[in-house]
């Protein structure tokens, strides 16, 4: 079953749509995102953006979107290069108008932007491994997109009707792909079978070999998960950092190590099962030719909506307990704790100035400072700039 609605969205679910781009279709019943994830698996560019837990103030929107008419790679990002040229070209030759009632994304170019791809304005060092080689930039153009609203327990098929240059828009052909994925719906809406066990294994054959990484040490815990530390060469990298900062070279780190395990498990399985184990307001799953991306991120990097940024760091953390009154204990003192406080601070003002840099002068705010958050098996202290 299901409810068109013309672009005002005002008009009774199921009477006819108006000939007008983007086409919607609301999808009653609301289709379970874990089971459309299972029926387009195996789609080309698979991509979910899952606010897999949801909050008054952040996972509210979830979309899922396959099948891109265009992609766009960056193997390794250069000084000079733009990434977004092609981003930039569509644009100016196409005034694709959005549904304001609908999930702010409704198609477009998405997909995976690096932290490497800084590149492309910084000159820094690169890393002196590269064993994954993944891209730097890697974005398809999503003329579709299934969108849900979860504070309204509604969701939408919504779809542009773009030809494969990306130069023209046709409701016709909005209404053809309309049909073709919506027949795929129901398909799930109908079909109870268990689609976890249809998903094929992963290929290792192309996988990288323990034996060609730089590094690869088994846990003395876990001797099937490997880190690309010894917990003395881990230890001795401590050291080293202490000594930076005493020395005054750095205030600051990002340290963290690879943990890596081998496993023929379909990735679409794992990301539900992490979904499942830590479901996150920023979660996603990205696959693009041999490789997937999972994430269960509580942070948003960065939002940009109506010419204001947002970042929301996050710096200080505990571990949930089981025992509720444990629990408010162990928030109390993560809120009271002046070290988490005098680092999340510091990331504060990194980002300050960071943001000032492309903002007007005097704009910069901070209206949320060390707030305590609470998620499935951590709390952190979290700020708004």
């Amino acid at each position: 079953m299901s409810g068109k609605l013309s672009q005002d969205l005002t008009q009774e679910q199921g009477s006819p749509i108006a000939e007008q781009l983007p086409l919607v279709e609301e999808l009653i019943p609301c289709p379970d995102l874990e089971q459309l994830l299972l029926e387009f698996a195996g789609e080309d560019s698979l991509l979910v953006l899952d606010s897999a837990r949801q909050s008054s103030s952040q996972g509210r929107y979830s979309y899922l979107m396959c099948q891109p008419l265009t992609r766009t790679q960056i193997q390794t990002a250069e000084l000079g290069t733009d990434p977004f040229q092609l981003m930039r070209e569509v644009h100016a030759r196409q005034r694709v108008e959005s549904v304001p009632e609908l999930p702010p994304f409704q198609g477009g170019f998405a997909g995976l932007l690096s932290y490497e791809l800084g590149r492309c304005w910084e000159d820094f060092p690169r890393a002196p491994q590269d064993e994954f080689q993944l891209p730097d930039f890697a974005v398809g153009f999503y003329d579709w997109v299934i969108a849900w609203d979860h504070h309204q327990h509604r969701a939408w098929l919504i779809v542009q009707g773009f030809d494969e240059s990306l130069n023209s828009q046709s409701y016709e052909r909005a209404a053809q792909r309309c049909q073709s994925v919506k027949a795929r719906i129901d398909t799930v809406l109908f079909d109870r079978s268990n689609r976890i066990e249809q998903l094929p294994p992963w290929n290792m054959e192309d996988s990288l070999p323990l034996e060609a990484l730089s590094s690869a040490c088994p846990l003395e815990e876990y001797p099937h998960i490997f880190s690309n530390f010894s917990k003395t060469e881990f230890q001795n990298r401590v050291a080293d950092i202490i000594e930076y900062i005493y020395a005054g070279d750095i205030f600051q780190a990002n340290f963290s190590h690879r943990l890596l395990s081998q496993t023929t498990t379909h990735p679409v399985e794992l990301y539900l099962n992490l979904r499942s184990k830590n479901p996150a307001p920023f979660a996603g799953y990205f696959g693009w030719d041999d490789w997937a991306v999972l994430s269960a991120s509580p942070e948003r990097f960065l939002n940009v909506s109506d010419n204001e940024v947002e970042t929301r760091p996050i710096k200080g953390t505990r571990r949930r307990k089981y025992v509720p009154e444990a629990d408010l204990l162990t928030r109390d003192e993560l809120r009271e704790s002046e070290k988490d406080q005098a680092e999340n601070v510091m990331i504060v003002d990194l980002l300050r100035n960071d943001l000032s840099r492309v903002c007007l002068p005097g704009s910069i705010r901070v209206p949320q400072l060390c707030s305590v958050e609470t998620y499935e098996t951590v709390q952190h202290l979290v700020s708004e700039v």
